[in-house]
């Protein structure tokens, strides 16, 4: 499946043309290992400044959410999601699980939506 590698090369048995033209072949690699060198290493620094520019320049926390949001007598918050402009949190109270959408600004509700268990399905 693999072949043997050549033998290699006994650099004392070349003509000086062969010398001069591996040595040539040598130098134009070694100033293209440095140029990709190079521009991998500026791209590297290139996303690190980014990360940093990024984590620096964030926006701050919008932090104007309503003092209290209203939840009806006796209920209890289970969980709680925060999506942009909605709060939407998991209750129950006497009447089961209900999920209540709000606005997180003002308080309002948006939306109620009850949670109604079904028998299993076979």
């Amino acid at each position: 499946m693999f072949t043997e590698p050549p033998p290699p090369v006994d650099v004392s048995k070349l003509s000086e043309a062969d010398r001069a033209a591996l040595e040539d072949v040598r130098r134009r690699l070694v100033k293209i290992l440095l140029v990709s060198g190079g521009i991998m290493g500026l791209g590297f620094l290139l996303v690190i400044s980014v990360i940093i520019y990024k984590f620096v320049n964030q926006p701050p926390v919008a932090a104007d959410f309503a003092g209290e949001i209203a939840v009806p007598t006796g209920a209890t918050v289970l969980s709680a999601a925060l999506d942009d402009d909605r709060l939407m949190l998991t209750i129950e109270s006497g009447e089961g699980r209900s999920l209540l959408v709000v606005d997180p600004k003002t308080g309002k509700t948006i939306a109620r939506i009850a949670l109604k268990p079904t028998p299993p399905s076979n």
